[in-house]
Order: structure tokens, then C-alpha cells, then sequence
């Protein structure tokens, strides 16, 4: 192994949970997977690649992987973007929703202080309710 390849995953229940593909070299990426699955079935556990990409597909089939699709993703244009009319009346009322509840959404931008981040680390914790935060296996 030489450590080119990253597979960041979570253990969930049985199965070994990947969001989006491994990173790294893409020449390595087919043999990384192999070792991914092979780490797994030392501990039967399965493993789900979540959200990849079309370039890798043929990877995953090549090493007996099955796909669904699962959903779409969204293209946004900001500058025409708006709450109003009927189209958007769903989004809208779920908006206001949060407004009265008195949610708030803001971006942050480094540095962070240190009031801003010990905020996000007890809502971390929160929502973590006692569980690890998730692991990264290197690989290749």
C-alpha cells in the first residue's frame, strides 16, 4: 500500500457507507476498491457507494458493484431565483416555517472565531447524541 487512494466512510449498521468515490489517483481507484471490499468482507460488512460520479461507473461495475439511482441533482440559477408565485408556493411556506421558528441560515467565512466555533461544536455534539464522528480508511 501506498497510501494514494482515500475512501472516506462511515460504518452504518452492516455496511460500509462511501459518500462520493474514492479520492486519488484514477489509475489506482480499481484496486482500491478491491481492497475496500476485501477490508469489508473480513468483517462481513457490505459496502454502498453513494452519490458518484458517471466516470467511475464503470469501476464499480468492473468489481461486481449493482446500481440504483437514487434521486436527482438540481441546477439553481441565483439570479432569477425567487420565493414568490404558485411554482414555488411549497418551498415558500416551508420558508416561512423556519422564518417563525426562528431558524436563520448564514455563511462564515474564516477566520472563525472562537465563540462561533465552539457553538458549532456543541451543536455537533447535539447531534451526535454520544456516537463517533465518521472514519476515513486510506487505501493503494
Amino acid at each position: 500500500m501506498d497510501n494514494q487512494v482515500l475512501i472516506p466512510y462511515a460504518k452504518i449498521h452492516n455496511k460500509l457507507v462511501v459518500l462520493g468515490d474514492p479520492l486519488g489517483p484514477k489509475e489506482k481507484i480499481s484496486d482500491a476498491i478491491q481492497q475496500f471490499q476485501n477490508f469489508a468482507d473480513q468483517y462481513a460488512l457490505e459496502t454502498v457507494f453513494y452519490q458518484t460520479i458517471s466516470d467511475y461507473l464503470p469501476l464499480y461495475h468492473e468489481n461486481g458493484y449493482r446500481f440504483f439511482k437514487l434521486g436527482e441533482e438540481a441546477m439553481v440559477d441565483l439570479s432569477s431565483f425567487t420565493l414568490s408565485g404558485k411554482r414555488n408556493a411549497a418551498l415558500r411556506a416551508a420558508h416561512n416555517r423556519f422564518e417563525r421558528e426562528g431558524y436563520s441560515f448564514e455563511i462564515a467565512t474564516p477566520p472563525h472565531q472562537d465563540k462561533l466555533l465552539q457553538r458549532l461544536k456543541y451543536i455537533s455534539d447535539e447531534w451526535l447524541h454520544g456516537k463517533r464522528e465518521r472514519l476515513l480508511h486510506r487505501l493503494v
